[in-house]
């Protein structure tokens, strides 16, 4: 399957990456290394998350960080919805 970054979590990301960066580079450089390289994993493992509270979404847990990546799939295509922090108030 193919991922696709929308426009607004790509943006979401560097900001992310350049919060954290802030105040621990290695922190920041070692949570995008785990966002990517669980969601690279997607491609070929597009089920591994659980059945998000947004309909039609899944949710997928980025292990030792406080992220969780919602994504959709359709057809060969996994969409990255967005990467929020599990103390943020959950869009609906």
């Amino acid at each position: 399957m193919t991922i696709v970054w929308s426009p607004t979590v790509v943006e979401d990301l560097e900001h992310l990456r350049a919060t954290i960066e802030q105040y621990n580079p290695r922190a920041a450089a070692k949570v995008a290394r785990a966002i990517l390289r669980r969601v690279e994993s997607l491609a070929e493992f597009p089920g591994m998350g659980k059945p998000g509270r947004i309909p039609h979404t899944r949710e997928l847990v980025i292990p030792d960080t406080p992220f969780i990546v919602v994504y959709t799939t359709v057809e060969q295509t996994v969409q990255i919805v967005t990467v929020l922090h599990t103390a943020r108030k959950w869009p609906r």
